[in-house]
């Protein structure tokens, strides 16, 4: 990916698309019959916007009122007395829309020789793909983009118009102790949120898969896994949901499964955890949305734009689709996420 501007789809999507790059590899003529299926790249199939509520951002940014403190709290007050002044302290937050985009060309034979081959035609397939990978690099945005010029997460977006969860200061974070079962260390975690200062309880947990399939199997001195004695004798697959007894009838559309679609893995004493590769192995975090703990914000939503002719695309004989969105994300309330780190990542 070139910053925000243009990414690869598959291997040479993004290349002019003439006989000889159309399929990577391929040389020679394309073929005068091609079944009506296509296989997508895959992406981490989690859509964090998702996970949080949704609000379409009124104007060039959005702003809110915090209250943060009191300069003094209630008292006893004896008769006759003065009574204290609470002084709320209130703060004016704002959030900036950050735009995410690509592009893709293809030529004029590409669209025309694909145009018989059901979903694997470019007119139906390129502006999917192109889609797909812009909310991927948005679930990337609003996990770990940084407003500074360097980022902690190796990897992680910088200069961002905001902070991603991870990266949001004034959040709580509790890292595991040496000795120290992971899964006391995500207790203590959950109990951190509900004892203040936010006082609320955690509804949300993301993790990587890998973390959480460490933690699922962690066993006790008898050899039993400890999750499968929290989530007790149904015998429930990793959803939550009850064992399938059979592979799929036939494939999803492009091979792949859809993002934003089963992103929960079950649950940890109730609390619905959701798994993304984009959260870093060994981290956690547990937030309680319902206490501020993250808004997905949209200025300007998905748009997917086609343009025949522009500039040197006219000589070329090339056309392309225009992908791009705005959009933010902001943590109302930072004491309702608490950032887990130090656990198992094998």
């Amino acid at each position: 990916m070139d910053g925000l501007g243009r990414k690869a789809l598959g291997d040479t999507a993004s290349l002019p698309a003439t006989e000889s790059t159309i399929g990577g590899g391929f040389v020679g003529q394309l073929p005068p019959i091609q079944t009506p299926f296509a296989v997508g790249i895959g992406y981490e199939l989690t859509r964090v916007a998702g996970l949080f509520p949704g609000a379409m951002m009124p104007g060039p940014s959005a702003t809110w009122l915090s209250h943060t403190s009191n300069t003094n709290e209630p008292n006893r007050v004896p008769e006759g007395n003065t009574k204290p002044y609470l002084g709320p302290i209130i703060a004016e937050n704002q959030v900036i829309p950050q735009k995410i985009a690509s592009i893709v060309n293809f030529s004029l034979e590409a669209w025309q020789d694909t145009g018989s081959y059901g979903e694997a035609a470019f007119a139906s397939r390129l502006p999917v793909e192109l889609e797909r990978a812009v909310w991927n690099t948005e679930s990337l945005y609003l996990l770990q983009a940084t407003t500074g010029s360097t980022n902690a997460i190796e990897g992680g977006p910088v200069n961002a118009s905001f902070d991603g969860i991870l990266n949001v200061s004034g959040t709580l974070t509790r890292e595991v102790a040496t000795g120290e079962n992971p899964l006391d260390t995500l207790s203590q975690a959950f109990n951190d949120v509900r004892v203040g200062p936010a006082f609320s309880w955690p509804d949300l947990m993301l993790v990587h898969p890998t973390t959480f399939n460490a933690l699922r199997r962690i066993k006790d001195s008898e050899g039993r896994y400890v999750m499968n004695l929290l989530a007790g004798p149904l015998g429930l697959t990793a959803d939550g949901s009850a064992p399938v007894c059979q592979p799929a009838l036939e494939a999803n559309v492009y091979s792949i499964t859809p993002q934003g679609s089963s992103p929960f893995a079950g649950h940890l004493w109730g609390v619905p955890v959701a798994l993304t590769t984009q959260v870093p192995l060994g981290t956690a975090v547990v937030t309680s949305v319902a206490a501020g703990g993250g808004m997905y914000w949209t200025r300007l939503a998905m748009l997917i734009m086609f343009n025949m002719w522009s500039g040197g695309e006219w000589e070329n004989n090339l056309q392309s689709f225009r992908a791009e969105e705005r959009i933010a994300l902001s943590v109302q309330r930072p004491s309702a996420v608490n950032i887990v780190t130090g656990l198992p990542t094998s």
